[in-house]
């Protein structure tokens, strides 16, 4: 996958008070993970735009709200028409009824508000974009593209090449 080479993993948010040399060096580390973001999200905003002719429907699965809000806005800038919902969104059910039932936004970028009870046979593209070890979160994300629909094709991306051998061994599982 083309996207290996762009995993970045998380680190767990905790709240303390802090001096102003520890002020500097979360933002710093807050700017490089941006920074990281830009580059992991240009790169999959243009394997989409082009092959965009190819896809229907797709989806993205981000790593936190920074990675979906940035990821929608780079989508937006190659002229791709994108949203992102996470659970900050108070009108987050709207956008995704208008996915399934106009088609609108194509690329609909989402924070852990598609992995269950969320179904769209139409959809035939996942970008996994964030990191996880869990097997059962990556047979929710996979889920979401393997809907049938008659003459569908299906594919999946993913940004690392863990979770590329993850999605491999749950698709053989499956059968």
């Amino acid at each position: 996958s083309p996207f290996w080479p762009f995993c970045r993993s998380r680190q767990a948010r905790t709240a303390f008070t802090m001096s102003g040399t520890d002020l500097f060096w979360k933002m710093r580390r807050f700017a490089l993970r941006v920074a990281s973001h830009s580059q992991r999200n240009a790169l999959i905003a243009k394997h989409y735009v082009d092959h965009q002719h190819l896809y229907g429907t797709t989806i993205v699965f981000a790593a936190d709200t920074l990675h979906a809000r940035t990821l929608a806005m780079e989508f937006q800038r190659q002229g791709v028409d994108a949203d992102f919902v996470d659970y900050t969104r108070t009108d987050a059910a709207e956008v995704m009824q208008s996915y399934r039932t106009q088609k609108k936004p194509r690329v609909l970028i989402n924070v852990e508000m598609l992995t269950e009870g969320f179904d769209d046979p139409r959809i035939t593209r996942v970008y996994i974009g964030k990191e996880t070890k869990s097997e059962i979160l990556n047979y929710q994300m996979v889920g979401r593209a393997l809907r049938f629909l008659p003459n569908k094709r299906a594919q999946i991306y993913c940004i690392d090449r863990p979770c590329a051998l993850r999605v491999e061994a749950a698709l053989r599982r499956a059968g």
